[in-house]
């Protein structure tokens, strides 16, 4: 028998994920194309230019492995420095880079909870003691933030994860509550905006990046609806940066991904239009699922928790008609699932399956 692998690699539990699992739905004998996906939450607008557009990149050649093209679009559209700019393949990536590059075995990482389960998936693996702060749903779940200065200058952690506007509830932090966290932290604060511009009046975060020890994190497969090309990126200091490069595997963006990026930020008032979309969809769904007796919480993001007891049915139930949302026991919430903004036509379908569900209707088609 060869040699094991580390403890942390044993010692892992894989985080659990939205969006369709094609083997779970072929085991019932179904189509994955045939299933609404309410689970992901992805531009429902789908990529802002024509996919054919992706060919002009040169597939039989190694991508910039360095990815300027991109990285100059992306330092021009946030106006900072392209040394300020790193690209990945995904923010699953850079987070998993970013805890690499900054945690060894006994430092400590403070995580903003419930929330996305690759922060802590990835400083466990390197050893690192994962410090939670939760959110309480009796606050709507907005975090504490006395709670999170005390633990801060408690724990002196390496880095801290806050999510924002967070996933899965949706709490969106202020200026000032972010900027408290930056001054209390000795490390580096990782400001996760994966979902920040489906927010209606975001502040702009970059303006914070010369407290020196400030990280956004963004994806580019949520806003423009890229996760099949996996595309996210860092800002933040130029040693941060460099850290990064460091670490990343070669050739970590592929050119259709480099290629997609620079097209994405060419559009012009895509993420507007999105915005609207999102917040007419949300609306919809709000209403139709108040109607049937459930309550969204509140939210800044293109989805929302809604509690329904046990989310696990719940879903179960749902994906029998065809529909999928997230069960999220996996955030220590089991009574809760997420729903995201899909096509208005979409949000109604799911509401006939919900009213079917939640009135015990046999009427629509079983799997």
């Amino acid at each position: 028998m060869g040699p094991r692998p580390r403890l942390e690699v044993e010692t892992l539990d894989l985080c659990v994920h939205g969006g369709i699992r094609p083997a779970e739905l072929r085991s019932r004998g179904v189509d994955p194309g045939s299933v609404l996906d309410f689970s992901s939450n992805t531009n429902p607008l789908g990529p802002p230019f024509d996919p054919a557009e992706l060919l002009a990149a040169s597939v039989e050649r190694y991508p910039d492995p360095s990815a300027e093209e991109l990285r100059h679009a992306l330092a021009r559209a946030h106006g900072v420095a392209p040394e300020e700019v790193f690209a990945g393949n995904g923010a699953a990536e850079l987070i998993r880079l970013l805890a690499i590059a900054y945690l060894s075995p006994g430092d400590r990482a403070l995580i903003l909870e419930p929330t996305f389960g690759e922060y802590a998936l990835s400083c466990r693996l390197m050893g690192a003691t994962v410090v939670a702060c939760r959110a309480r749903a009796e606050r709507g779940f907005a975090p504490d933030l006395g709670e999170v200065l005390v633990l801060i200058r408690r724990h002196r952690p390496r880095l801290v994860f806050v999510c924002q506007p967070n996933n899965p509830t949706g709490y969106y932090l202020d200026r000032s509550e972010v900027s408290a966290i930056l001054e209390a932290t000795p490390g580096l604060v990782v400001l996760d905006e994966a979902y920040v511009n489906f927010v209606e009046g975001a502040w702009p975060s970059a303006s914070l990046l010369p407290t020196g020890n400030l990280v956004i994190l963004r994806s580019m497969t949520k806003d423009y609806a890229l996760a099949g090309l996996r595309l996210g990126y860092v800002l933040g200091p130029p040693e941060v940066v460099r850290a990064l490069a460091r670490v990343a595997p070669p050739w970590n963006v592929n050119a259709l991904a480099q290629r997609a990026g620079v097209l994405a930020l060419s559009s012009e008032g895509y993420l507007e239009k999105s915005r609207r979309l999102v917040r007419e969809a949300l609306g919809v769904l709000r209403e139709g699922l108040e109607a049937l007796g459930l309550r969204p919480l509140p939210s800044r993001a293109n989805f929302f928790l809604v509690e329904v007891g046990d989310g696990r049915l719940f879903r179960e139930a749902l994906l029998r008609r065809r529909i999928l949302v997230r069960d999220c026991a996996s955030f220590g919430l089991p009574s809760y699932v997420r729903i995201a903004a899909r096509p208005v036509d979409e949000c109604r379908r799911l509401l006939a399956a919900v009213a079917g569900v939640v009135r015990g209707s046999a009427a629509l088609p079983e799997l």
